[in-house]
């Protein structure tokens, strides 16, 4: 999965993150992550070769000692998507529905359920005043996958429509505070994506 950052405006105030604030550890948020090794399988630069000390030509005097390798660097750790708040990925309906009541304390007439035609998703959807703090009202949405109807998705969205208070400058503040976390947040670099249109 590509962790995509954007601070465009027409995006944040459209579909901001599609999945991605589920990737967030903010703490004031409450939002859900996972901190593992990275796999040096994957890994995008190898480590550099061993420094050896140049040995004199033969007859030149003695050599020096070889210089030891240089000692291996920590293993790094890197995010891991694991869901949004207590919703984690793979959960079933009824989970995904008890993690939205204790998350944000909204009762099943606070869910609304929709189709996405395209997908054959099934999408819940509520209304949160604290997605972000200080955020303004948002849409979050809970889309289950159409074969397995487990929690594959969390978008969280800003706009006029989810709050008639909202401003540009409050949608800017938004996707600023976003883009400074994720990009902070340790995600290997060959899985960002910055700045582009989505």
């Amino acid at each position: 999965m590509k962790l995509i950052v954007n601070r465009s405006i027409g995006v944040v105030a459209s579909r901001m993150f599609a999945a991605f604030l589920a990737i967030s550890g903010m703490a004031e948020a409450g939002f859900a992550a996972q901190v593992a090794p990275s796999n040096t399988s994957n890994s995008v630069s190898a480590s550099p070769p061993p420094l050896v000390s140049p040995q004199p030509a033969a007859g030149a005097g003695s050599a020096a000692p070889p210089v030891a390798p240089a000692p291996a660097e920590p293993a790094q750790t890197a995010a891991e998507v694991a869901g949004f708040r207590s919703a984690l990925f793979g959960m079933v309906e009824a989970d995904v529905r008890a993690a939205i009541t204790k998350d944000f304390a909204v009762g099943a007439d606070g869910v609304r359920v929709s189709q996405n035609g395209a997908e054959h998703t099934q999408v819940l959807s509520i209304k949160a005043s604290d997605a972000l703090p200080e955020g303004g009202g948002a849409e979050v949405s809970y889309v289950l996958g159409y074969k397995t109807k487990k929690l594959i998705q969390v978008s969280v969205s800003w706009s006029k429509a989810t709050d008639d208070k909202l401003t540009p400058e409050r949608l800017v503040s938004n996707a600023d505070t976003l883009h400074a976390y994720f990009m902070a947040a340790g995600y290997k670099p060959d899985t960002i994506v910055n700045n582009v249109a989505v």
